[in-house]
């Protein structure tokens, strides 16, 4: 009996796992990577810091941030207009992004970090 319990909460942790974890594009429900270009470093770390964004066909953008923990500002401007926000990125290093209510056009992301580090990317919704 433990050793079933065992298994399969073993199993149980390695599903939940595997939805974080592995290739860019590790997010669930996530239809388009956001190409994102360094455009300034940040504060020397130990470990550097990796951005990843990705865009739904609901109008969400996902900012995953790996390594970094602090304020993180996040704005889309483009041909229908834009968007801002800032957030206090936490141990999960996710920010969420509604871009439901902007036209259809072409989009520039940009991820600023509070250590200096900029990110730039484009989209079309």
């Amino acid at each position: 009996m433990k050793q079933t319990i065992l298994i399969l909460s073993t199993l149980g942790l390695m599903i939940l796992l595997s939805a974080f974890t592995g290739s860019n594009n590790s997010l669930s429900g996530v239809n388009e990577t956001i190409d994102l270009i360094k455009r300034s470093g940040g504060t020397r770390s130990a470990t550097a810091t990796e951005v990843f964004a990705y865009r739904n066909n609901e109008g969400w953008i996902t900012v995953e941030i790996k390594y970094y923990s602090g304020t993180v500002w996040v704005s889309v401007e483009g041909t229908g207009g834009g968007l801002q926000q800032i957030a206090q990125v936490n141990e999960y290093g996710l920010v969420m992004l509604d871009t439901s209510t902007l036209p259809n056009g072409n989009y520039y992301l940009r991820i600023t970090l509070e250590n200096g580090g900029v990110y730039e990317g484009y989209f079309e919704k």
